[in-house]
C-alpha cells in the first residue's frame, strides 16, 4: 500500500490534490519550454536572413568569377598568340614542322628497305599527336599527306567492339592521306572476323598507292582474302611480307588449299619497285611475262615449295641480293640454270639444302659471299661449295662436320668467318687446320662454336688451332700462309673444357 504523506493541516492528501500538484508543476515546464523555443526561433529567424545574404552574395561572387575566368581564359589565349608571334618559331615555315613531324612519324625502313617493317602504335600516333598541340601544328599537319601515311591494325580481343573506332581510324587515314604513299601493318590478326574483312574492302582500292604491305596472319584460312587484295597492279609498292604463323610461332604447315597453279591466284601483276618479298605458308606465284627489275631480298618458307619457286626467282634474278628458302619438300628441276649476278647471301632451312644436293647447277652465283646451311652435310652439296670456293666469305653451318665434311669444306680459300651451330664437329677440323702445307681458310679471321659437341670431346686440338694461328711467325720476311686469328667465340651449350676455354681466350687476348 502506498503511503499518503500529510498536507498542511496535517491532513493525508486525496488523489486529486496530487492531480493538482503535478499539473502546476508541469505548467511551469512548459511556460519555461515556450520561452525557450519563442529564444530559438527569433534566432533561426536572424539566421535565415543572414544566410539569405550570404547566399545572394555567394551567387553574385560565382557570377563574377565564372565571368573573370572566361575573360581571363580569352585573354591568356591572346596572350599566348601573341608570345608565339613573337617568339622564334614564328620564323618556322609549316614545311619545316612537316619535316620533324615526319621524322616522329617515319621509320628507318623508308631510308633502308632492307629492315622489317614493325609494328609501332607510337608511330600509328604520331600524326594524331602532332595534329593535337595548337591551331598551327594542327593546320601543318593535316596539310601534309605524307604524314598520313602509316596504318595499324593490332590484334583485336573478340570480346571487345572496337569495329566503329578501327573503321573510322582507318578511313581517317586514307582521307587525310590523299594521294600520298601507304604503309599497311596488320598484327598477328586471325583475318576471318568480319571486321578484317571490312578493312581490306578499304583498303584493296587503293593498293596502286601502297609502299609497303605487312600481315602476320594466327588463321591459314585469312590468305585467301589477302591474295585477292593483292591482285592488282601495285606501281609504288616496295615490300611485301605475308606471314601466317598459329600463336604467333614459326611452323611450316600443310597446304591450306588455296590453288597453287592457276592463273587467278597469281598476284602484283605489276610492280616495277618491288624490292623485298617475304612470304610464310603462303602459296606464292608471280607472273611468269613479269619481272622484278629491283628485288633485292626474297624469303620464301612453304612446307612444299611449288615449281612457280622458279618463276619468281627468274623474275628477280638481275638485282637480287639475299635469298631464303626454307621448306620440307623440293619442286622440279628448273627447266633452265638461273642467272643470278647480284646474289651475295643465301640461306637454305630445313630442308632445302637438298636444291643444292639435287640441284648444284640450278642457280649461276659468281658472286656469293654468305651461306647459311641449316641441317645440310657439307659432302653433300660439296659440287655447289666447288663452284663457291673463291668468293665466299662468310659459312653458317648446323649439322655434323666429320673426316668426309671436312673433305668438302677445304677448298672454301676466301673462307674468313665461319659458325658452326648445334652439331657434333671432330678434331679433324682443327687439325688439319693447323697444317701449313696446302692450307685450309688462309684468311680465317673469326670463328663461332655455337652449341657444338667436339668428337673426341676435348679442347686440345682447339687449342693448338688457336696457339697456332694466333701467333706472328717467327721468321718476319717469310710469308705466312694465313692470316692472324682474331677471335673464337663461344656461345649455348658446348662440350669444351672451361680451362680449354680460358687459354683461347687468354692466347687471343679477349674475355
Amino acid at each position: 500500500m502506498p503511503v499518503l504523506l500529510p498536507i498542511d493541516g496535517g491532513a493525508t492528501p486525496t488523489p486529486d490534490d496530487i492531480l493538482l500538484m503535478k499539473l502546476g508543476m508541469d505548467e511551469r515546464a512548459l511556460a519555461l519550454l515556450e520561452s525557450q523555443v519563442a529564444e530559438l526561433a527569433q534566432t533561426k529567424a536572424a539566421l535565415e536572413s543572414q544566410l539569405a545574404r550570404v547566399r545572394a552574395s555567394l551567387d553574385a561572387s560565382i557570377s563574377s568569377f565564372e565571368d573573370a575566368a572566361l575573360r581571363r581564359d580569352a585573354l591568356l589565349l591572346q596572350v599566348r598568340e601573341q608570345r608565339t608571334a613573337l617568339g622564334p618559331l614564328r620564323r618556322f615555315p609549316d614545311e619545316l614542322f612537316v619535316e620533324i613531324f615526319e621524322y616522329l612519324a617515319f621509320q628507318p625502313y623508308e631510308r633502308s628497305p632492307e629492315l622489317f617493317i614493325s609494328s609501332s602504335v607510337m608511330r600509328a600516333r604520331a600524326p594524331f599527336a602532332c595534329a593535337a598541340v595548337c591551331r598551327r601544328w594542327r593546320r601543318a599537319a593535316l596539310g601534309a599527306p605524307s604524314l598520313w601515311h602509316y596504318i595499324l591494325v593490332p590484334q583485336l580481343s573478340p570480346a571487345t567492339n572496337q569495329e566503329s573506332r578501327v573503321l573510322g581510324y582507318v578511313e581517317t587515314i586514307l582521307d587525310r592521306s590523299a594521294a600520298a604513299s601507304l604503309v599497311i601493318v596488320f598484327d598477328l590478326i586471325d583475318g576471318v572476323t568480319p571486321l578484317y574483312g571490312k578493312l581490306l574492302e578499304l583498303l584493296a582500292p587503293q593498293l596502286h598507292r601502297w609502299r609497303a604491305f605487312s600481315a602476320t596472319l594466327s588463321d591459314q584460312r585469312a590468305v585467301r582474302s589477302v591474295l585477292q587484295c593483292l591482285s592488282g597492279p601495285a606501281p609504288m609498292l616496295i615490300m611485301v611480307l605475308v606471314i601466317v604463323r598459329p600463336h604467333g610461332q614459326f611452323t611450316l604447315l600443310a597446304d591450306n588449299g588455296t590453288p597453287v597453279s592457276s592463273d587467278s591466284s597469281r598476284f602484283l601483276c605489276y610492280a616495277p619497285r618491288l624490292r623485298r618479298i617475304w612470304v610464310e605458308n603462303v602459296p606464292f606465284l608471280w607472273h611468269e611475262q613479269e619481272d622484278l627489275p629491283d628485288l633485292r631480298q626474297l624469303k620464301i618458307a612453304q612446307k612444299v615449295l611449288a615449281d612457280s619457286f622458279w618463276d619468281t626467282l627468274r623474275a628477280g634474278s638481275k638485282t637480287l641480293e639475299r635469298l631464303t628458302i626454307v621448306s620440307h619438300q623440293l619442286p622440279a628441276a628448273p627447266t633452265a640454270p638461273i642467272h643470278l649476278p647480284s646474289l651475295s647471301s643465301l640461306h637454305v632451312g630445313v630442308r632445302a639444302w637438298q636444291l643444292l644436293h639435287h640441284f648444284p647447277e640450278a642457280m649461276v652465283v659468281p658472286k656469293l659471299q654468305y651461306l647459311f646451311v641449316n641441317y645440310g652435310r657439307p659432302h653433300l652439296i660439296e659440287p655447289f661449295l666447288s663452284r663457291i670456293s673463291s668468293t665466299l666469305v662468310s659459312l653458317r653451318h648446323s649439322t655434323v662436320v666429320d673426316e668426309a665434311d671436312i673433305a668438302a669444306l677445304q677448298h672454301l680459300s676466301a673462307l674468313t668467318s665461319v659458325y658452326l651451330q648445334g652439331g657434333t664437329v671432330s678434331t679433324l677440323l682443327f687439325e688439319r687446320l693447323c697444317q701449313a702445307e696446302n692450307c685450309m681458310w688462309p684468311r680465317l679471321t673469326n670463328i663461332t662454336l655455337d652449341g657444338v659437341r667436339l668428337e673426341p670431346a676435348n679442347g686440345d686440338s682447339l687449342v693448338r688451332f688457336v696457339r697456332t694461328r694466333a701467333r706472328t711467325p717467327v721468321d718476319a720476311d717469310a710469308p705466312s700462309p694465313w692470316r692472324k686469328l682474331e677471335s673464337v667465340t663461344f656461345l649455348s651449350d658446348h662440350n669444351v673444357p672451361r680451362w680449354d676455354v680460358a687459354e683461347i681466350r687468354r692466347l687471343l687476348g679477349n674475355s
